[in-house]
């Protein structure tokens, strides 16, 4: 531009100058960006159906899709100057290979193909399972039960104060949760109105953090109570059963902060999570119910060779017998975290399943057992962050 020219030789002719170019300029701007949103689009669209025909995860075309407008790749720039061709072939490559690019850092990560996120705004999800072609899940930051029905996530059932930590549909064709911080097992039906809940069992024993659930496969279920651990690690945990008319007894004691628990498939073993003792126990169950036998099954700082204390969490049996156990670090970037331990019934490590979360404390499988529901939690603190995720389980 010719700074000589008349137009900069008086203030006011540099005004209108200005004022009318400036206008031009933007209208030029603004109709050249909306070209190109129309373009992202429908590019977004294409590369959608190039990366799932390619079967990359739905998460990292997520990732990689969302990226700034203005990106570099080698030998190419997406800046005023490009041409909508340009334009479309950078992008429709820059999706593409970010997408895959996220896939190799999975893998590289010792991570898990086929992850996908299904809430991305959970407050301290727990406590799964998936019932009637649904995903039923807790969030206790919220205090509710959410429901994911394939497509959407909505709130089933809450209560302020509850607290829950996990839930499960009872052989009666109820909901129960266990309530972590009011000491109650909250009851509600099919279609999410509230029913009374169990405040203590048939001798009067409280539930001191009521924790998480397993069905014995004969109506009943087992669920544990933490104890109180608000002061530190405490040897007042228990597990009670729930018997398929309701009623229901005390069955361990003095456990140090009971958490996960689980039925071996021929309902003859229950295996209990010590968070604090850092270890997975097992008991003997006998053909009235009795529990004998106490031992430890497997040590988690054992198991991942002492690098640092694993605090296991959730537990769960598929149909093969495999177990899997998941933890709940309590430091951000503590190492191993993110990770679920898959051992055989001798407590041999099988696999790692990782996933892009700090904990992992609970999941579900789906009725084929190909794919694995996880809750998992990014913040130790409020407001608990975290996500639900769906992982393929191979």
């Amino acid at each position: 531009m010719d700074y000589d020219s008349q137009p900069f030789r008086d203030t006011h002719g540099l005004d209108k100058f200005l004022h009318r170019h400036a206008e031009r300029d933007i209208f030029m701007r603004l109709a050249c960006w909306s070209r190109r949103l129309r373009t992202i689009v429908l590019l977004r669209a294409v590369a959608y159906r190039i990366v799932r025909s390619l079967k990359i995860p739905v998460a990292c075309f997520r990732v990689a899709s969302a990226a700034p407008l203005r990106l570099s790749l080698p030998g190419r720039t997406l800046d005023d100057s490009s041409t909508p061709r340009r334009d479309a072939e950078f992008l429709l490559q820059g999706i593409i290979l970010m997408a895959l690019c996220c896939v190799l850092g999975t893998r590289a990560a010792g991570g898990t193909a086929g992850l996908e996120v299904l809430n991305a705004d959970a407050s301290w999800p727990e406590g799964p399972v998936w019932h009637d072609g649904k995903l039923y899940y807790v969030e206790y930051g919220r205090s509710a039960v959410m429901v994911w029905d394939g497509r959407t996530n909505r709130r089933f059932w809450s209560q302020p104060g509850c607290g829950q930590s996990a839930v499960i549909a009872t052989s009666r064709g109820d909901f129960l949760t266990t309530c972590y911080d009011n000491g109650t097992i909250g009851r509600f039906d099919a279609r999410g109105r509230t029913l009374t809940p169990y405040t203590h069992d048939k001798d009067g024993n409280t539930f001191s953090g009521p924790n998480d659930f397993a069905p014995d496969g004969a109506g009943g279920i087992y669920f544990t109570a933490s104890g109180d651990v608000s002061h530190g690690p405490v040897t007042d945990g228990k597990v009670f059963y729930i018997a398929a008319d309701g009623s229901i007894r005390q069955k361990i004691t003095d456990l140090q902060n009971a958490n996960g628990i689980a039925v071996s498939k021929d309902g003859r073993t229950l295996y209990v999570v010590e968070t604090d003792a850092n270890r997975l126990l097992e008991f003997d169950i006998a053909a009235d119910g009795s529990l004998s036998g106490r031992r430890v099954f497997v040590n988690l700082d054992e198991l991942t060779g002492h690098r640092v204390h694993i605090w296991p969490d959730g537990v769960k049996i598929d149909s093969r017998g495999q177990i899997y156990i998941g933890q709940s670090p309590r430091e951000l970037g503590a190492p191993l975290g993110g990770q679920i331990y898959v051992v055989d019934a001798r407590a041999h490590l099988l696999r790692t399943l990782t996933l892009p979360s700090l904990q992992v404390p609970n999941f579900a499988f789906s009725p084929d057992e190909k794919t694995l529901y996880v809750t998992a939690v990014d913040e130790v603190d409020k407001p608990y962050r975290g996500k639900v995720y769906s992982i393929r389980n191979e």
